[in-house]
């Protein structure tokens, strides 16, 4: 990387710091925030300071994107959608990819609702 395409530096961390760093967007960054990684098999809070995991905070939930999806797909049955029980699974799995999202802010989007 280093001589073929001239990368002046490499930054190795793990995955939580890395994505903190992402939404930084100016030079100086004392890296501090909580990551909330939700995967289909797995839920991690991982909170950060100044580019450092802490390690004995990390938490799990049992809530997970798969979790996610079964809820969907119960509400799609229990609306009396006709879709192929074959196709159930991943007809629920698009619903939740082009529908669903976090906020970053929850009490301007409740603010936001309700007028």
């Amino acid at each position: 990387m280093f001589e073929t395409f001239n990368v002046p530096g490499l930054y190795i961390a793990v995955q939580p710091v890395l994505a903190l760093a992402a939404g930084y967007t100016t030079t100086k960054c004392e890296m501090t925030g909580v990551v909330v990684d939700v995967g289909d098999g797995a839920t991690h809070i991982v909170p950060v300071a100044d580019g450092y995991v802490i390690g004995s905070s990390i938490r799990s939930i049992p809530i997970t994107g798969k979790d996610v999806t079964q809820f969907i797909q119960q509400l799609l049955k229990e609306r009396g959608e006709h879709i192929p029980p074959e196709e159930s699974y991943d007809v629920s799995r698009r619903v939740k990819e082009m529908y669903c999202y976090t906020c970053s802010d929850i009490v301007k989007v409740l603010i936001t609702l309700s007028t």
